[in-house]
C-alpha cells in the first residue's frame, strides 16, 4: 500500500509540474468547412478532419470544393487553406515552452524557438504569423517559388489542382504564383529570384516550364511580374482570417493542448471528437 501511495504521489507531482507546459509542437484544428481530408502521410491513412483534431509533422490536409480548414500552431501562428488546395506540413518542431494562455491564438508571438516549413502542392492559403524567435524559420515551399516569412499576415497561390492533374501528365506549361502581404514583409523566390513585398502589395508571376519527365515542374523562365497594391479578393480573405482568430481569441470551449483551463481533454484524430467538461461533454464539430 505504502508503494502504491508513493506510485499515485509521484504521478501526482508530474502531473503538477507538466501543468501548462507544451512539450510537443502541435497543430489545432480550429474550423473545418465542408468537405477536407487528413492524410497520414506515413502510412497513406485518410479521415475526414475534425474541429478540434491535433495534428503535427508528417501529415497533409487537402480541401475538396466550397471548404476550408482553419489550423492553429503551438507558435502563435495560424493558416486557413482555402477551398481545392493541398497542403503538407513538413516540418513543425519546437522547444517546450510554458502555455500562458487558454488558446494558440492568443500567444501575441513565437513563445520558443520553432522551425515551419510547409509544402504547399496546389492550392492557395492565408496566414497569420507572429513574431518568430529571432532562431525560429517560417517558410512555405511549392511548385513555383517559396515565401519566407517573419512576421506577417499573407495570401499564397501556386498553381491550381487543375494544373496539378496536367503536371501529372506532364503537360503543364506555365501557370501563374502570387503573393499578398496585409502585414510585415515577405521574400518571395521563384527561379532562384527573390522579390520583397511590402505589406499593402500584391506581386504576380508567370511561371513556365521545361517540357520533362511526366510530372517534374521545372521552371525554365519567367517573367518577373508585376508589384502593385494588393487584390480585393486577397484583402477579402486577409479580412476573414482576422475574424476567425478574434473568434479563436474569444473562445471560452475549444481549449489549446498546455492551457491551464480546468480538466479540458482533446481527443486527437477521431472522428466526433469529444471534449470532457467538468463531467459534460461537448461534441466538438457541433457549432458553439
Amino acid at each position: 500500500m505504502k508503494i502504491l501511495n508513493q506510485v499515485f504521489l509521484w504521478l501526482f507531482l508530474a502531473s503538477i509540474a507538466t501543468a501548462g507546459t507544451v512539450q510537443d509542437p502541435t497543430v489545432q484544428v480550429y474550423l473545418v468547412k465542408g468537405d477536407v481530408t487528413l492524410i497520414n502521410l506515413e502510412s497513406g491513412e485518410k479521415q475526414p478532419l475534425q474541429r478540434g483534431d491535433l495534428i503535427s509533422e508528417g501529415y497533409a490536409i487537402e480541401t475538396q470544393v466550397d471548404s476550408s480548414a482553419l489550423l492553429l500552431f503551438s507558435n502563435g501562428s495560424s493558416i486557413n487553406i482555402i477551398p481545392e488546395s493541398f497542403v503538407k506540413i513538413a516540418e513543425f518542431t519546437q522547444e517546450p515552452f510554458e502555455m500562458a494562455a487558454k488558446s494558440y491564438a492568443l500567444l501575441g508571438e513565437d513563445p520558443s524557438t520553432s522551425n515551419t516549413t510547409l509544402e504547399l502542392h496546389y492550392g492557395k492559403v492565408v496566414g497569420s504569423v507572429r513574431k518568430l524567435q529571432p532562431t525560429s524559420s517560417y517558410t512555405i515551399n511549392s511548385p513555383t517559388g517559396s515565401a519566407g516569412i517573419r512576421g506577417t499576415t499573407f495570401v499564397f497561390a501556386t498553381i491550381t489542382k487543375s494544373d496539378a492533374s496536367l503536371a501529372s501528365a506532364g503537360e503543364l506549361q506555365s501557370a501563374i504564383t502570387s503573393l499578398s502581404v496585409g502585414e510585415g514583409v515577405v521574400d518571395l523566390t521563384v527561379n532562384g529570384n527573390t522579390y520583397t513585398v511590402n505589406a499593402g502589395e500584391s506581386k504576380t508571376i508567370t511561371v513556365t516550364f521545361n517540357d520533362g519527365t511526366t510530372g517534374e515542374l521545372l521552371i525554365s523562365a519567367i517573367d518577373a511580374g508585376e508589384t502593385g497594391p494588393m487584390t480585393t479578393d486577397d484583402a477579402a480573405l486577409l479580412e476573414q482570417i482576422n475574424q476567425d482568430l478574434t473568434d479563436a481569441q474569444n473562445n471560452e470551449f475549444l481549449i489549446s493542448p498546455g492551457g491551464d483551463e480546468g480538466d479540458l481533454v482533446l481527443t486527437p484524430l477521431e472522428t466526433g471528437n469529444l471534449i470532457n467538461m467538468d463531467g459534460g461533454t461537448v461534441n466538438v464539430v457541433s457549432p458553439f
